[in-house]
């Protein structure tokens, strides 16, 4: 059973890229933090990576020092005495949308991607 299913609430009738796109429009890290306390589906959809790059980037542009995640970075630029927290462990929480990014950066690139070369090439534009 997908637990995403039953801790959502009414963000529930939303897809899971919409809930991400509506989580977006939180534009301070407090209350992203806030909502994670909610539920165990809140939670693991406001430690998207993405929803926390956003926010680095927006409140602090480049002044910023990068540190083991983008939600860590944030709130160390914020406190700088935070001491860190251990992720919850969710079983039973399935989402494509939270899934993907993780996929991507971990699958392995075929070699045989990197030797075609199918982009038309121009010179003097």
């Amino acid at each position: 059973k997908n637990l995403l299913e039953t801790s959502l609430g009414t963000l529930r009738r939303l897809d899971d890229a919409a809930v991400l796109l509506v989580l977006a429009k939180i534009g301070d890290g407090r209350d992203l933090c806030r909502l994670s306390a909610a539920s165990r589906g809140c939670y693991a959809f406001a430690h998207d990576a993405k929803l926390w790059r956003d926010l680095v980037l927006a409140r602090f542009g480049g002044d910023f020092r990068y540190s083991r995640s983008w939600k860590e970075t944030y709130v160390l630029r914020e406190s700088p005495s935070f001491k860190g927290h251990v992720p919850l462990v969710l079983q039973g929480c399935f989402s494509d949308a939270l899934y993907k990014p993780w996929m991507y950066a971990a699958m392995r690139i075929d070699p045989s991607w990197l030797t075609t070369n199918n982009v038309q090439r121009r010179s003097s534009l």
